[in-house]
């Protein structure tokens, strides 16, 4: 579905644990969030991952072998275009490029960075936190009742309105019952 999203929407909001993580057009959420690209090559070479390791702007790399050679996966650094960098390396190390692409980060990457389990949340005993972004102390605990009134026939329940659906942290004091 973040594909649709990406197509159609022209800003995002994504929401983790109640909070509001963050806000923006998908260009800048997959900018600021989804890290570099990573550039996707299959050489013949199999001795080509040190090599590999000192293009600039790569800030790691991945190897594995199948039946049509040596696949690589190449994590870049934010904004870095690694590819000329790479082939000339490739010519200069005689290993045949059989195959490159570059993946830039998705939506979906965003998301599952900003949307997994994180440190905070273990931090305040796993309680869920409530708000757009912004840290609620604790509902304040509802007033003591008065002990209860005898039934009389003039004393008949209220009927439910839709604030007592309301979760009671987002009703005012006032409200309360």
């Amino acid at each position: 579905i973040l594909t649709e999203v990406n197509q159609v929407c022209d800003h995002v909001m994504i929401i983790a644990h109640g909070q509001l993580v963050a806000m923006g057009t998908p260009e800048n959420l997959r900018a600021r969030f989804a890290g570099g690209d990573v550039l996707r090559l299959t050489l013949r070479a199999g001795d080509a991952e040190a090599w590999l390791r000192q293009v600039p702007g790569v800030t790691g790399v991945t190897r594995a072998e199948d039946a049509e050679g040596f696949r690589y996966a190449l994590s870049l650094s934010q904004g870095v275009d690694a590819r000329e960098d790479v082939f000339r390396g490739c010519v200069a190390h005689d290993a045949p490029i059989l195959e490159m692409a570059r993946e830039r980060g998705s939506l979906e990457d965003v998301f599952m960075e900003l949307t997994q389990d994180r440190p905070e949340a273990e931090a305040d005993g796993g309680k869920k936190r409530r708000g757009f972004g912004r840290k609620h102390a604790e509902p304040p605990e509802a007033p003591a009742k008065a002990a209860p009134a005898k039934a009389t026939p003039e004393a008949a329940p209220a009927k439910a309105t839709p604030a007592d659906f309301t979760p009671s942290d987002e009703r005012k004091a006032g409200d309360r019952a």
